[in-house]
């Protein structure tokens, strides 16, 4: 995966490439020195900022960064030594301003804010993060999520309405292909429909400087829960990232479904955005993912699926799966359905 795939993820800034003109740009030595100063005071890992920051520090006194001609350039040369020191792919600097996504995730340790009218006129736009809601052949639901966008009353409402279409189905496939993530808070709502005990944590942010910050279920999602009997099925590719490999690592590690298609990037650390001398914003991983069963994550592992498929045969594939799941559930009726419609296929 290419490392620069994680900034359209939800809940990272999205960063203008624009660099002002007017100022005169600081020498490199500036810009190195407070990217490693503060990658020493806020990556989540206090040994390993410091291996970062040395390294940055030791590269530039060794002239790594002297080709640098452009800012682009620079964050390139910058990336490769970051990426070679730390191997997190949250942890990334790009040139220009930093500006908030179109719709923000929840800000750290704070309650679900609501949308505003900008912010609802962009996820209207999106159906509020809902790709599809279909029923397959053999009576096998599809839920296609876009992205995890931050769970306010809105979203709430419209995979509620979501999950009541598909309430009836023998099994259920939710397709987060290309998802690349967003809010926590939205995985635990999407994760709440598939359990029908009391709420329980899914995931945990381990921060630095923070108490630790917990995400947990909830015993009202919104629309009546799809529940813990019947199949689930969770599609994957190289290009689902960050909350939507959460989603996929979560199903896994609780045991509730299974998992169909690609290995996904592997990135779990939450990153924040930093700016930087020179007009650069840093994306600093400030806090890292812990799953509450394996008391790991997926960083830089990614999600290896239960079934592997491509993505031209994904969805073709994880249709069938579920079908299977369906024949040996010992559900007579609903066998016999999905039987037959494996046979038609």
């Amino acid at each position: 995966m290419d490392r620069r795939h994680f900034v359209v993820a939800a809940g990272a800034c999205i960063v203008a490439t624009r660099i002002a003109a007017a100022a005169p740009a600081p020498p490199v030595a500036t810009i190195v020195a407070d990217l490693a100063s503060k990658t020493r005071a806020l990556y989540h890992d206090g040994s390993l900022a410091a291996a970062i920051a040395d390294r940055l520090e030791a590269d530039f006194r060794s002239g790594a960064f002297q080709a640098a001609g452009s800012p682009m350039t620079l964050a390139t040369l910058l990336n490769e030594r970051i990426a070679r020191a730390s191997r997190d792919l949250h942890f990334m600097v790009m040139p220009g301003e930093m500006h908030a996504p179109p719709v923000p995730s929840t800000p750290p340790h704070s309650s679900i804010p609501p949308f505003t009218p900008d912010e609802l006129n962009y996820l209207q736009e999106r159906d509020f993060g809902i790709r599809e809601a279909v029923v397959l052949p053999g009576n096998v639901g599809r839920l296609g999520v876009r992205q995890f966008y931050r769970p306010a009353k809105e979203v709430r409402d419209r995979l509620g309405q979501a999950m009541a279409a598909l309430s009836r189905t023998a099994a259920l496939i939710v397709d987060l292909a290309g998802n690349p993530g967003g809010d926590p808070h939205a995985v635990a709502l999407l994760l709440s429909y598939f359990f029908e005990r009391e709420p329980f944590v899914v995931n945990r942010f381990l921060w630095r400087d923070r108490p630790v910050e917990e995400f947990r279920t909830t015993a009202a999602p919104g629309a009546p829960r799809y529940g813990e009997s019947r199949p689930l099925v969770v599609t994957v590719t190289k290009s689902s990232y960050s909350a939507a490999e959460e989603f996929a690592y979560d199903v896994q590690a609780l045991r509730r479904g299974l998992v169909v298609g690609e290995a996904t990037g592997g990135g779990a650390n939450h990153a924040l955005p930093v700016p930087i001398a020179g007009g650069f914003t840093a994306f600093i991983p400030q806090a890292r993912a812990e799953n509450p069963i394996t008391r790991s994550n997926w960083e830089g592992k990614g999600i290896l699926p239960d079934v592997k498929a491509g993505a031209a045969d994904l969805a073709k594939l994880a249709h069938r799966e579920a079908l299977r799941l369906v024949i040996g559930s010992g559900r007579k009726e609903a066998a016999s359905i999905a039987r037959a419609a494996l046979e038609a296929d």
